[in-house]
């Protein structure tokens, strides 16, 4: 890749779909006129399969893309690397397995969609995807990317991320 310039970076979000989470950034990044932030419909489920077609569906044929996938959407990349223009792939605090299969699976068998209503102490944040160093102003981001999108969807993402294993189909 000789000249960045020459690409758009395509973000895919994290679980809430929303992109909130690129604010901080999409404000330090310096050619924001080659960034597209692809959000996830909010209030509709959609599996790896059919998340990975809506993405393809934004994607412009104008130019070649790099994609940068934020946790959740690591998956996705798998299933769009095929896409005509695709030059790179950055994974960011993402996975192409579930990153905790054991804790995920067991959480999975909860009511997650009503714990996603009650506000959960930064400390389950951090132990559930963050880390322990993620700064308070990126946890409050999270919040309100949260509280944008209907919890059965968010439910139904939880659900996908503890099952999705890509690692066996590379």
């Amino acid at each position: 890749m000789e000249n960045l310039s020459s690409y758009n970076l395509i973000l895919l979000p994290g679980l809430d779909g929303t992109g909130l989470l690129f604010e901080p950034f999409l404000r330090s990044f310096p050619h924001p006129e080659q960034v597209i932030v692809i959000k996830y419909p909010s209030s509709k489920k959609l599996d790896y399969n059919e998340l990975a077609d809506y993405v393809k569906k934004q994607i412009p044929d104008s130019k070649d893309f790099i994609l940068l996938a934020e946790s959740f959407s690591g998956p996705i990349t798998h299933r769009v690397a095929d896409h005509k223009g695709l030059a790179g792939v950055i994974l960011c605090a993402s996975f192409l397995s579930c990153p905790r299969p054991v804790l995920y699976k067991l959480l999975s068998f909860l009511p997650c969609r009503f714990l996603f209503k009650i506000p959960l102490p930064d400390y389950i944040i951090r132990i559930l995807g963050f880390g322990k160093n993620c700064p308070p102003s990126t946890l409050s981001l999270f919040r309100q990317a949260i509280a944008i999108v209907d919890t059965v969807i968010l439910e139904y993402r939880f659900r996908l991320l503890a099952q999705v294993d890509e690692l066996f189909e590379i």
